[in-house]
C-alpha cells in the first residue's frame, strides 16, 4: 500500500519469489502466461500477470473495464494488466516471497 501512495497512478504488481515448495509445474506454465501478456504489451514491465496481489489506480482501471464486456472472472487479473499498460499505467514490481505448505 505504501508503494501505491507513492505513485498512486502507477499499478502495484506483486512479482513472486518461489522457493522450492513451489511445484515445477506452476512456476514453468506461469512462463507462458508472462511471455503472451509482455508481447502484447510490447514488454512495458509486466514481471507477472498471473499474481494476485495487486493495487490498481480505480479510475484507469473503472474506464477500462466499462469498454469490456469480459474482464469479470479468472481472466481479470491478466486483461487488467495487459488493458491498463495499454492505457499508459505505469507496472510498478514488488518482489513477493511464496511458499507452498504440504498437508502431512
Amino acid at each position: 500500500m505504501a508503494a501505491s501512495a507513492q505513485q498512486p497512478a502507477a499499478m502495484i504488481l506483486g512479482e513472486p519469489v518461489f522457493d522450492a515448495s513451489a511445484p515445477a509445474l506452476r512456476v514453468r506454465g506461469r512462463r507462458v502466461s508472462n511471455w503472451w501478456a509482455n508481447l502484447e504489451t510490447l514488454w512495458t514491465g509486466i514481471h507477472d500477470s498471473l499474481f494476485g496481489f495487486r493495487v490498481y489506480p480505480v479510475e484507469p482501471l473503472l474506464g477500462v473495464m466499462r469498454k469490456q464486456l469480459w474482464m469479470r472472472r479468472f481472466d481479470f487479473d491478466v486483461e487488467a494488466v495487459v488493458r491498463l499498460c495499454w492505457a499508459g499505467v505505469k507496472p510498478v514490481n514488488l518482489p513477493s516471497p511464496v511458499r507452498y505448505f504440504s498437508v502431512a
